[in-house]
């Protein structure tokens, strides 16, 4: 999704108590769960686990931050809450005030692959390549066919156009010229404001955003053939910007028609990383996923890893909403892994940190995979605990065992 500044100050924070004590023993469960002073005893029978090829080791919940400087906390917050950022183009002072605090991973720089803003009088965006003052009406005088057009010739636009940011103009992920342009440019971003990596936004996976927005290329008329472009696309970053550079390119993967979908696996090929938004769940509260869905979210975490790529989770919902929020957490705690980062947010607040007390529970390293129990719920036991989902009720339990 498209990251634009935000100036709205941040809500109150509501944050989530719960203290589950477990006492274990012959396949019984006997939980007590608290919460704002009222506690409740659940019982419950709990499933053997089946052997797996699983090395127990370190805690390995990691927690992601991104795309502009927060409004609600500091860079000390945000390193000691975040594990891995994406930033933008003017943000450099935070980016080095992270690294300066100790946060040794490189802050991705934020761009956006599929687009150039045509600006309004405060200039250009710097999310997106064509950064100079210069840049578009060059582009506009000498490479129009740089830009996508629909079958009546009419400019198509990333998203509905703005009358106050100004429109973002879809680019032509097939033109040889333009992508020696995008290259060009984002080597200048990089070297001019010492960056050393890349997130690209809104990598395509299929022409459903085109279908709702502004209507189909011209050029790309079918998934296929524009998924050719989109992925020769990223093909061409890797092998004339990331590999030459050294630097790590991760991207956003949206508008799958399929939550674990084969293009995913494709693009993800000349990426280090991917980010899966509106994971696990829906976009909005009371939105959610079907069963069946939402096992091939956590299948393609699962396939992600297995193939050496790195992935960030972002759940969607209200800041309020805490059943959600644990039942979102709990879902990432069934596939944590190393390379594997959550954050649950809105997609208009962005620039808020978040922080809940579930983030604190300290559950240790996992012990196994997840499994499924009899009742169709899932499980996964960690060194001091464990984390139980029913994917029907939107559910989760994240309790310490023994406590």
């Amino acid at each position: 999704m498209r990251e634009t500044p935000r100036t709205t100050p941040a809500p109150a924070r509501v944050l989530i108590l719960a203290v589950a004590i477990f006492l274990v023993g012959a396949g019984l469960s006997v939980a007590v769960i608290c919460s704002g002073g009222d506690c409740q005893e659940l019982r419950q029978e709990t499933a053997t686990q089946p052997g797996v090829d699983f090395e127990p080791g370190e805690p390995i919940q990691e927690f992601g931050y991104f795309y502009r400087p927060p409004v609600d906390v500091d860079a000390d917050a945000l390193v000691e809450r975040y594990d891995e950022f994406i930033l933008t183009m003017t943000d450099e002072s935070l980016r080095d005030a992270l690294h300066a605090r100790g946060h040794e991973q490189p802050v991705l720089q934020y761009i956006a692959a599929e687009a150039v803003h045509d600006p309004p009088e405060y200039g250009p965006w710097p999310s997106q390549v064509a950064f100079r003052d210069d840049d578009w009406q060059y582009i506009a005088d000498n490479h129009s066919d740089w830009f996508l057009y629909d079958e009546d010739g009419q400019l198509l636009y990333a998203d509905p156009p703005g009358e106050e940011d100004g429109n973002a103009i879809l680019m032509d992920p097939g033109n040889e010229e333009w992508r020696a342009f995008f290259v060009e440019r984002l080597t200048e971003m990089q070297e001019e404001h010492g960056w050393h990596g890349v997130f690209l936004d809104n990598l395509e996976a299929s022409l459903r955003k085109r279908e709702r927005v502004s209507g189909i290329p011209e050029r790309y008329p079918t998934d296929e053939a524009y998924r050719e472009a989109v992925e020769d696309f990223v093909r061409y970053v890797r092998e004339e910007f990331a590999d030459p550079e050294g630097v790590p390119l991760h991207a956003n993967i949206i508008d799958a028609r399929e939550s674990n979908s084969d293009v995913w696996h494709r693009y993800m090929q000349y990426l280090d990383g991917a980010m899966r938004e509106g994971w696990a769940v829906g976009w909005e509260d009371g939105e959610y996923r079907s069963e069946e869905e939402w096992e091939a979210e956590l299948d393609l975490v699962e396939d992600t890893r297995a193939d050496g790529g790195e992935i960030l989770l972002v759940a969607m919902g209200s800041e309020e909403n805490e059943t959600r929020q644990q039942f979102a957490y709990g879902s990432y705690l069934l596939v944590a892994d190393e390379g594997v980062t959550f954050r649950y947010t809105h997609h208009e607040q962005y620039n808020e940190s978040w922080y809940y007390d579930n983030y604190d529970i300290d559950l240790g390293a996992p012990q196994g995979e997840r499994y499924e129990q009899s009742d169709g719920r899932w499980r996964r036991d960690f060194e001091n605990g464990h984390v139980v989902v029913d994917p029907v009720a939107h559910e989760a339990e994240i309790s310490l065992d023994n406590s």
